[in-house]
């Protein structure tokens, strides 16, 4: 938890955003150089969260196991649309929902299950860490937005997961065609 005199202003001070942290002297207006240190200290800690919140998805969550499940549920909606269309029997359609009912379970346990850990860590960071590094009213400018250090952090994290998400689902549809493509190979 911060101290009184980590908050306090500087007596006799006309700025309204000086504040005493550590020891050093923060100025929040964006024209001195502490504020770009301060940027990249945030920039590294989002960073070490984004990288173990993928090792965190990778290790708990199997993201190839759930594209395979994801298109095994598209083969048997495809059958299950046909047999719609040849008006076969209700109890056949049931029996073909009921297939896929399991694998719609099991591709939602395997996406939702690393949220368990990464959501508290996160949180943890959040409400424990960053107050801890950063002075409570440190703002940052980013494309003409003034945003506190929390919205700058959550900005930052999402853009980070959302572009490491988009580059390991290329590289698993990838590794997913060849294998596919090399099963093909071995039963011809």
């Amino acid at each position: 938890m911060n101290s009184a005199n980590d908050n306090m202003l500087f007596p006799g001070s006309t700025e309204t955003n000086l504040y005493l942290k550590n020891n050093i002297v923060w100025k929040n207006n964006g024209t001195d150089g502490m504020i770009y240190i301060l940027f990249a200290e945030l920039a590294i800690v989002a960073l070490l969260y984004i990288a173990l919140y993928m090792f965190l998805q990778r290790r708990i969550g199997n993201p190839i196991r759930s594209k395979e499940i994801q298109a095994l549920i598209k083969m048997k909606q495809v059958e299950l649309r046909e047999l719609q269309k040849q008006n076969v029997d209700r109890q056949v359609l049931m029996m073909k929902q009921k297939e896929i009912m399991p694998l719609f379970s099991e591709s939602m346990k395997i996406q939702f299950k690393p949220m368990l850990i990464i959501l508290p860590v996160f949180l943890a960071i959040f409400y424990l860490v960053l107050p801890q590094i950063f002075p409570p009213n440190l703002t940052f400018s980013i494309f003409s937005i003034s945003l506190s250090y929390q919205w700058t952090f959550i900005l930052l994290t999402f853009a980070g997961v959302t572009i490491a998400n988009v580059a390991f689902s290329v590289r698993d549809n990838k590794r997913l065609r060849a294998q596919t493509a090399a099963k093909n190979e071995i039963q011809v």
